[in-house]
Formats: structure tokens, sequence, C-alpha cells
């Protein structure tokens, strides 16, 4: 099945997990906001066929909007947050521009850099690159910033090797497979590893949150309790005044190890989507990478809510939408069967 497949049905396992566990805490207003993703995504399933949206179009979006906060950031008063006991940048503060986190501009910041050097190749996003590093180095983001630098390794030493080693290995089966397997598989055990085994201090007091989640997580394995039992946990005193800092870690608690499979098989769709396709490098699994690691520390997405990285997954489905510029999967009279068929 298709990336818009599983995001649907990860949204509607979430939702009815939530529905069912939060149904007397949640009234007909916040059913309605957790509703709404939903019908995004049955509406860009719906229309698929005829969307314009492809990756350089929405790279050049994305990238003029980050623009525009860079432009914000000039003449925003209070840009920078000093420095705390976990933390120091190396402008002596973090730049957190118009936003109150340095974090979350980061989360943003790298998943467009990811979008567009996929889009328009890394020679021509050389200038984009180096802003994103610089801007990088401000904010003190280290997730970000390991994210970047694993996008920027994979593209080099792909371009490298693929000029030094002339075989099919590149687009092979193997290579793609290990891509669209192992990695994402390879991820959510490292993010379930941190989890299980972080003490109070670990990545700066995260590790304190994480050790109460599993925790109640470990109560209903399953299915999960649902996103807002969340702040009734807190209001008790189970867990910190903090989400989860992870998104692993929020979609298990949400919806248990149900949604953490579909999830899986969201990610391994999107790189997989790109499989067999008229440009089929392995380069296509970059936006899919840097999202892989931003979520270990980070929540790169919410998929019951519709906020500043909802747009984020589109960076891995938006590669698999038709194009005027490539077709990859079929002529322009696609049937729904085919949607739901990344092959």
């Amino acid at each position: 099945m298709t990336p818009i497949v599983w995001g649907s049905l990860l949204w509607a396992e979430l939702f009815l997990v939530n529905a069912l566990r939060s149904a007397e805490a949640t009234g007909t207003v916040d059913a309605l906001v957790r509703l709404a993703p939903g019908v995004l995504w049955v509406m860009l399933l719906l229309t698929w066929k005829s969307s314009p949206i492809d990756k350089r179009l929405l790279a050049s979006v994305a990238m003029t909007g980050i623009s525009l906060v860079g432009l914000l950031t000039l003449i925003t008063p209070e840009a920078w947050r000093a420095c705390d006991i976990f933390k120091c940048g190396q402008f002596g503060g973090m730049l957190t521009g118009p936003y109150t986190s340095e974090n979350y501009v980061s989360l943003l910041l790298t998943a467009t850099t990811a979008l567009y050097v996929v889009a328009y190749g890394y020679r021509s996003s050389l200038p984009q690159v180096t802003l994103a590093i610089l801007w990088l180095l401000a904010t003190e983001s280290r997730t970000a910033q390991n994210a970047l630098l694993a996008i920027l390794a994979i593209a080099i030493c792909y371009t490298l090797l693929s000029k030094a080693v002339k075989t099919d290995f590149w687009s092979g089966r193997f290579l793609w497979f290990a891509a669209y397997r192992v990695l994402p598989f390879a991820m959510i055990a490292l993010a379930i590893l941190l989890a299980m085994t972080a003490t109070p201090s670990t990545f700066s007091n995260r590790g304190n949150i994480w050790i109460s989640a599993v925790e109640l997580t470990k109560q209903n394995p399953v299915f999960g309790w649902g996103i807002d039992q969340w702040e009734i946990f807190q209001a008790a005193g189970y867990v910190p005044s903090h989400y989860p800092h992870s998104t692993y870690l929020l979609i298990a608690f949400s919806g248990g190890a149900v949604a953490v499979a579909i999830f899986y098989f969201f990610i391994s769709s999107s790189i997989r989507s790109h499989f067999r396709a008229s440009d089929s490098s392995i380069l296509n699994a970059v936006p899919a990478v840097a999202f892989m690691i931003v979520c270990l520390l980070e929540i790169a997405w919410n998929p019951l809510a519709i906020d500043g990285t909802s747009w984020i997954p589109l960076t891995l489905v938006a590669l698999k939408l038709p194009s005027t510029r490539e077709q990859p999967y079929g002529s322009s009279d696609q049937t729904l069967g085919a949607l739901l068929d990344p092959r």
C-alpha cells in the first residue's frame, strides 16, 4: 500500500483509540480537532491523481516559508534564548527566531533542507545547505544538526561512490531493501532502546519523561492510552509537564504496538515507493532518514493534530505524487487499485 494509505490508517487507529479511551474527558471541539487530520489524509488520497504537488513544488514552497521565518528573525525583539544548564550555542545563546523553541525552528529547517537537496540536487542546493548549517549552529539544536550531517554524508558518499564504482548496486534490490525494510526497523528499535534504558538525566532530562511514559505504555502495550490521556496523566502527576520528546514514544503511548507497526509501514512504504521509479536514486530516501533521526528526540509529527509540523510527512509522501517532470508509477489514468500498490 502507498504511504498515504498507511498515513490514513495511522490516523484512524490513533483517533479510534483516543475516542474510546478519552470519550469522557474530551468534548465535541476536541473530537473535531482530532478528526481534522484524517479529513486531510482522505482528501489527499482522493485527489492523488490530479494533485499538482511534486517534490520540487513542495521543496520550493517550504524553502520560501523557512526564508520568511529567517527574515522575521531579523526584526524579532528577542530572537535569542539564553544559555541554560544543558547547552549553549556557538554564538553565546540559542537562536529561536520568532518562535519560543530553537528545536522547533531547527526541525522545520532540517525537513526543508532534506527535501530541497533531493528535489534540486546537492550542487544546486549548496547556498541553501550552507545557510542551513549556519542557522543550525546558531540554534544549537543537536538533534537537527546530526540529522543534517547524516543526509549530507549520504549525499556526498553516494555521489563519490557511484562515480568510482560503476555498477547497478546503487539502484539494486539489496540496497533498497536495506533502506525501506531494515533502516526503519533499526530506527524504531533504537528509539525503544533509548527509552527503555534511559536515566532521568538522559538527553537533557528527556529520560525523566521517557521513564514515566514507558511505564504507562507497558500497562496498555497493544493499543496504548490515547493521546489525550497524556494531559490527564500530567494533571495527576504521573508524567512531567512536557510531551514525550520522541515521536516514536508519542505514537507508542497513544496507539500502542499497533500504531508503531503502522508507523513503520508508513515510513517503509514512503522509501519503497521510489524503487523502480524513473529516478530510483537511493538519495530519495534522504527526507525519510532526516525524519527518522529527528523523531528520536523530538515530536516531528503529531498525526492527531494540525500544526506547524503537519506538512513534514509530505516531504516523504510528496516524492511519490504525480508530476509533469516524472511519472514514476503509471499514467494519468491511475486507478484506486494502483494507488494501493506502490510498485
